[in-house]
């Protein structure tokens, strides 16, 4: 995460994992305080610092950072590669976690693409095309808008006009009707060599360049069936056709 300036540019996301002090005095004085407090309390003031040591690690915030590190100095063969994964994200969004639309937890599945500008910029608007075909096929109320990143830092001017001005984020966003309002559930990204640069990646001479859609798996389910409902008799045939596909391929009943 320092290579890809997250701790920089997204610091109010960020989830620190650490843990109790390897010192039995610790480990026994933070028993006490709770037991003490008569359980664990929000508002019982504790000496974390004193408790626990800094942290060394944190929770995964992206799906294709790792793709990006797996490639750390290699040299890509031809234009450039194509890479699907898929994990568990996490994110602090503070007050935003107020409905299902924003998890702390959530699945995201991504298509990366890594190599020479021209691969990457051709496979980014395939993944366009091919991202609002799907939604027609899917019959969803949504529309794609060129977006930029939530930047939280003194420099968000600068880097989310760049960002709408390169046009390197697009997002599509499905209504949620009973929320009134859409949400975010796909992004096409264009980072150019950033990541290339970060892990010495190459593509040729050159640092590889990058790009990546993603879909979150439960906002695409939320914005779904708060338009079409849990009767799948309601859903849209293709939807259908291709959901009783998936079932019959999975063994699922």
């Amino acid at each position: 995460m320092n290579k890809t300036n997250h701790f920089t540019s997204f610091p109010e996301h960020m989830h620190f994992l650490t843990h109790l002090r390897e010192d039995l005095d610790v480990i026994e004085g933070f028993s006490q305080s709770i037991r003490e407090a008569g359980g664990w309390k929000a508002e019982t003031e504790l000496d974390l610092n004193a408790a626990m040591p800094k942290p060394q690690y944190a929770m995964n915030p992206s799906t294709c950072y790792h793709c990006y590190e797996g490639l750390q100095d290699e040299t890509i063969d031809g234009d450039g590669i194509a890479v699907s994964a898929i994990s568990k994200c996490h994110r602090f969004e503070s007050r935003n976690h107020s409905d299902f639309g924003r998890l702390l937890d959530f699945s995201m599945r991504e298509f990366i693409f890594v190599g020479k500008p021209d691969f990457v910029k051709q496979n980014r608007l395939k993944a366009l095309e091919a991202l609002q075909e799907l939604a027609r096929e899917w019959e969803v109320d949504c529309y794609m808008e060129i977006a930029n990143d939530p930047f939280f830092t003194n420099d968000f001017q600068v880097k989310a006009s760049f960002q709408r001005n390169q046009e390197m984020k697009y997002e599509l966003r499905l209504t949620v009707p009973y929320l009134n309002k859409s949400i975010a559930c796909s992004s096409v990204n264009f980072h150019s060599n950033t990541f290339g640069n970060a892990f010495n990646i190459k593509a040729g001479k050159r640092s590889a360049v990058t790009g990546c859609v993603g879909f979150g798996i439960e906002r695409w389910v939320l914005a779904f069936l708060a338009q079409f409902g849990m009767d799948e008799q309601q859903w849209p045939a293709r939807f259908r056709e291709q959901y009783e596909a998936w079932k019959e391929k999975s063994g699922i009943g």
